[in-house]
């Protein structure tokens, strides 16, 4: 329990502002993605106390903390479906050498955990196959394109994903996990 003191000086103390006090020391808590906290007014100026003391207790068990990082998951899911959509629109624009460059440095800087980002387009017939990096060499990122556009094997450190668009498709983006760098 964490205790937490009012004290009125220049006004009257009355019972609402306590009742309002009591509500935000509750919130405290949300703001870490906790439930609401137990609050209990040990002492109110209202009834002659010096100070109005609140107690404060939240709880901090490890369901709380398997909940957050679901939660964190599942938002890290969501976005990487938002990338592959993006990816897909952004790809096949006319001029896309530079927005797909910068769209695989955001990727990068945006996603958890990555130590290299890699978007892979097929080969339109008699262009080269086009391949975007970032955070990796030329050599580990042609390779990884390479694995993932034959459908070959691909390590279980890299996450792909499969763009496609009207217009193209057979797009990746694989991602790297710093801890296996």
């Amino acid at each position: 329990m964490a205790p937490a003191t009012t004290r009125w000086y220049r006004f009257a103390p009355f019972p609402e502002f306590c009742d309002f006090a009591a509500t935000q020391y509750a919130l405290i808590p949300a703001v870490f993605n906790l439930p609401p906290a137990e609050v209990k007014e040990e002492q109110c100026q209202c009834r002659g106390d010096a100070a109005c003391l609140f107690r404060i207790r939240w709880r901090t068990d490890d369901q709380l903390r398997v909940d957050h990082y679901r939660i964190r998951a599942e938002r890290s899911e969501a976005r990487l479906e938002q990338l592959q959509a993006m990816i897909s629109e952004l790809a096949f624009n006319e001029r896309y050498e530079e927005v797909l460059q910068g769209f695989v440095e955001s990727a990068l800087r945006t996603t958890l955990g990555a130590g290299g980002a890699v978007l892979a387009l097929t080969a339109r017939a008699g262009s080269p196959r086009r391949v975007f990096s970032a955070g990796l060499s030329e050599v580990e990122a042609k390779s990884i394109a390479k694995d993932l556009l034959s459908g070959g094997p691909t390590s279980d450190q890299v996450i792909a994903v499969d763009v496609t668009s009207a217009r193209r498709d057979g797009a990746c983006q694989p991602l790297r996990d710093r801890k296996f760098g």
